[in-house]
């Protein structure tokens, strides 16, 4: 066996190695999972501090021959929302890398049916040949890292675990263990309900998209019916790309904001806002040229159309004030409708 020394003097000597290792590690991961459409809380990577590998290999009774043996010098933890994307990321590691079985644990597998507890997969993997053929990875061949998977439920129940020192085992009195028992069986069937939860908002998005293309009168303006319909290629998706419209992520408060002008405006169904897109498709061309506003997408640039085109100067007025924060002076609200009525005269003699 070789000595501490000679396994930390290999460790510094590859030091610069391994801290590369496990940022390249991380961003492959991040990758892949974007491809497989894989959402998950975090990814971290991490390479044993010298004091610990020391500790390590002590404990251990000096039992690895050389550094290549202690296989979780370098990790990456990947923190999931869901249990079931743990199970996910599983079978993208099984696919794209070289599994390590000896020293790979399945602690799902592992803890009894009567149990509950710290439950997570780790692996033990290396590149694959095919991976260590690109120029970049070509100086980590021979390396392995561990990887840990968990769910974010999971992961607080081994942070938790770890912070009151329950790893002591015996030492802690049974009423105690029973307690943290009990947590955990908690924690386990709340992961369970949230990916039923998961399930059924899938369901749910189907049952919805089903209705915008074949019943969409029946598909009622919210704002989970908006952020929805934002993401689909239609009518309002081609005009905000006709308008050069950037794309935009959509968080709740703008989804109500957006909601609350097309009610202000009288739109009320998936139909009537098609319907007036389609209707006024030429005219928001001309009006967007003519305005000084900024609008962020087409919803927005009908309302403020619409309620120029219909309403009274204090409505005009308010309409700003709630959805703009922008307060318009007398001369403001004649201008936009003079606007308004001049697009209508040259729409009328094209």
């Amino acid at each position: 066996m070789a000595s501490t020394k000679a396994i930390l003097k290999e460790y510094d000597s590859k030091k610069e190695l391994l801290d590369a290792f496990g940022p390249d590690l991380e961003e492959l991961f991040v990758e892949l999972m974007k491809k497989e459409n894989i959402k998950y809380n975090s990814v971290l990577n991490r390479v044993k501090v010298r004091k610990s590998l020391r500790t390590k290999i002590i404990h251990k009774n000096n039992k690895y021959n050389d550094l290549s043996e202690i296989t979780d010098v370098v990790g990456l933890r990947i923190i999931t929302y869901f249990s079931e994307d743990v199970q996910r990321i599983a079978e993208l590691i099984e696919r794209h890398f070289n599994i390590d079985e000896d020293n790979s644990i399945n602690k799902m597998k592992a803890i009894k049916a009567d149990q509950f507890g710290y439950i997570s997969m780790h692996y033990i993997v290396s590149l694959t040949p095919k991976q260590l053929k690109k120029t970049h990875y070509k100086k980590y061949e021979g390396l392995k890292a561990e990887i840990q998977i968990r769910s974010i439920l999971q992961h607080a129940w081994a942070e938790i675990e770890h912070d009151l020192g329950y790893k002591l085992g015996k030492q802690i009195p049974w009423e105690i263990r029973r307690s943290f028992s009990r947590v955990a069986s908690l924690l386990e069937t709340a992961d369970i309900a949230f990916n039923d939860i998961r399930n059924r908002m899938d369901k749910y998005e189907e049952e919805i998209l089903f209705e915008i293309n074949n019943n969409p009168e029946r598909v009622k303006i919210s704002d989970k019916i908006l952020k929805i319909y934002l993401t689909l290629d239609n009518e309002l998706h081609d005009l905000n790309q006709k308008l050069h419209y950037e794309k935009q992520i959509y968080y709740q408060e703008e989804l109500h904001r957006l909601g609350s002008m097309l009610a202000e405006i009288g739109v009320k169904n998936i139909k009537e806002l098609e319907d007036c897109l389609k209707a006024h498709e030429e005219i928001l061309e001309a009006f967007q040229k003519e305005i000084d506003e900024n609008v962020k997408n087409v919803i927005e640039l009908l309302s403020t159309y619409l309620i120029c085109e219909q309403g009274d100067p204090e409505t005009i007025r308010l309409f700003f004030k709630t959805y703009k924060n922008k307060s318009l002076s007398d001369q403001d609200i004649v201008d936009l409708q003079r606007i308004v009525q001049q697009i209508q005269v040259d729409m009328d003699q094209a």
